[in-house]
């Protein structure tokens, strides 16, 4: 008698992933003692049929199905070490999305995924900074050089030295603010996409697992290092895998995920256009009834 496959065993949400077995006996093979219960699906799981089981958290193969064949790599970071696993971590989330975003947490919590998500904000924010200010030292050094006056008088020591100067401050100044702006931005981000999930219906997972998707999503902004566009690109990259990661965790349509990602970003810049307006209409009214 064949084993059923794992792949015909792969859940919908809110229905039992695997078949009912016995109590003590795994739901897939029933010749062996069950090793834990899946914490998702609440089916019995032998050893060969856990996919993790760490902290509490035992999740069985038919749960992880369609995800990564072992857990996010920086979860796996004690065996992996840290460099190692950020860097593995950003090429999945960034190359395998769906696969990343399907696999099941390894760890409780969400204070790696918001460090990891904190970290490239940072990162990405200072790489801009750093190429606005080569840019501008160039511009500086041609139109310079183009003067011969000017690049051999005092002056343009001051003023390098001065650039120099500001530039240094620009960074450090964006080395204190960027952390503090990455971790609001990961936090709201992640409560406003559930709660407009929550609005939908569409919720099917706790908070905790919408921070960890929207966190794991700022992957692309380590694309800050490349000049000109990387940034730009890093945050389109970003909302994607935001629209991904909410699809994969909450196991819902890309049509829903799409509104809980930029739903609220929409009615954000769409409040300032209305705020701006108002503001204009309020100078044009007291313009018109001046003397």
């Amino acid at each position: 008698m064949t084993e059923p496959s794992m792949s015909a065993l792969a859940p919908r949400l809110g229905a039992p992933a695997l078949p009912v077995a016995e109590v003590g006996a795994c739901a897939v093979h029933r010749d062996r003692n069950a090793a834990a219960t899946c914490t998702r699906c609440g089916s019995f799981a032998c050893e060969e049929c856990l996919f993790v089981s760490t902290q509490g958290l035992e999740t069985c193969r038919a749960c992880a199905y369609g995800g990564l064949d072992e857990p996010v790599p920086l979860e796996r970071r004690r065996s992996l070490g840290w460099w190692k696993a950020t860097r593995a971590t950003i090429r999945l989330a960034m190359l395998q999305p769906s696969r990343f975003f399907r696999t099941p947490p390894a760890e409780r919590g969400f204070g790696v995924p918001l460090l990891f998500a904190t970290g490239l904000y940072t990162f990405g924010q200072i790489c801009q900074v750093a190429w606005v200010m080569l840019g501008m030292g160039a511009l500086w050094w041609v139109a310079a050089s183009a003067s011969e006056a000017a690049i051999r008088s005092d002056q343009a020591a001051l003023v390098s030295g001065l650039f120099v100067g500001y530039s240094l401050a620009a960074v450090l100044c964006t080395l204190v603010q960027a952390p503090v702006y990455g971790l609001l931005g990961a936090v709201l981000a992640g409560a406003l996409t559930h709660g407009t999930l929550r609005l939908l219906g569409r919720a099917r997972a706790p908070l905790e697992r919408t921070l960890r998707a929207v966190c794991y999503a700022n992957a692309p902004l380590v694309l800050g290092v490349v000049p000109l566009l990387g940034g730009l690109v890093g945050w389109f990259w970003m909302l994607g895998l935001e629209v991904i990661g909410v699809r994969e965790t909450h196991r819902t349509s890309t049509g829903t995920a799409l509104i809980a990602v930029m739903g609220y970003r929409l009615v954000f810049c769409l409040g300032v256009v209305g705020l701006y307006g108002v503001l204009v209409a309020l100078a044009f009214a007291a313009k018109s009834a001046g003397p």
